[in-house]
């Protein structure tokens, strides 16, 4: 931090401004972690929304999207060191500078990364994300199951076959949402957003048992 500042003191113009903006991004980049940290803990939107003066709604536009990509590249891929893991330890490493006596400042918060964390829980990490994984795996299954399901409802409306059909269809519906409640213990991070798409797909089952149009519609592909 030192050497930026003098650095910006043998600059005839813009080198306070480009030194402060710097600060600024690296502030920005440690609220980010901050968030995951809290995510990681269990935090709602909503807690973090409060701490954070906004709504639930506002927290998650803000940082729904960081928190999704940590769980994406961190605990999706292996190993971790490519990802926003490596970027934690390097703001590990900026903020000890500034404070020699908080060696682990964001990664010692993060369940991913924790270098202190003992054996069973690095274990139980590892093991959330072989089933996540997995989940995905079959989760493509089921959308494909779910098109074939479709263009067979389609196919069968108006025959005696209709009503298995739609059972069928709707039975694909509730296999993902299955899947998604499942994702949302291997991915706590993202579990709001898991079990949004458990409950819609809950919802699109529903809505193909439902007497309507005589045709599927594509509302209820979910597609």
């Amino acid at each position: 931090m030192t050497s930026r500042w003098s650095y910006a003191l043998d600059r005839e113009h813009g080198g306070f401004l480009s030194a402060a903006l710097h600060l600024r991004y690296l502030a920005d980049v440690l609220v980010e972690k901050a968030v995951i940290v809290e995510k990681e803990r269990g935090a709602s939107w909503t807690d973090i929304g409060n701490a954070a003066g906004m709504t639930n709604q506002s927290a998650h536009e803000k940082w729904g999207t960081a928190v999704g990509a940590w769980t994406v590249v961190n605990q999706r891929r292996h190993p971790a060191e490519f990802g926003s893991a490596h970027l934690a330890r390097r703001i590990d490493e900026w903020y000890a500078e500034l404070h020699p006596d908080e060696e682990h400042a964001i990664t010692a918060g993060l369940t991913s990364t924790d270098p202190t964390r003992g054996v069973a829980e690095a274990q139980t990490a590892a093991a959330h994300r072989v089933a996540a994984r997995l989940l995905y795996a079959r989760l493509d299954e089921l959308k494909k199951e779910n098109t074939a399901a479709f263009n067979t409802a389609f196919e069968a409306t108006g025959t005696d076959g209709q009503a298995a059909a739609r059972q069928h269809w709707a039975d694909t519906h509730t296999a993902q949402a299955e899947v998604y409640e499942q994702l949302a213990i291997a991915e706590p991070t993202i579990a709001d957003e898991h079990r949004a798409r458990a409950k819609k797909q809950r919802e699109l089952a529903a809505s193909v048992l439902t007497p309507g149009p005589s045709r599927p519609t594509n509302e209820e592909t979910g597609q």
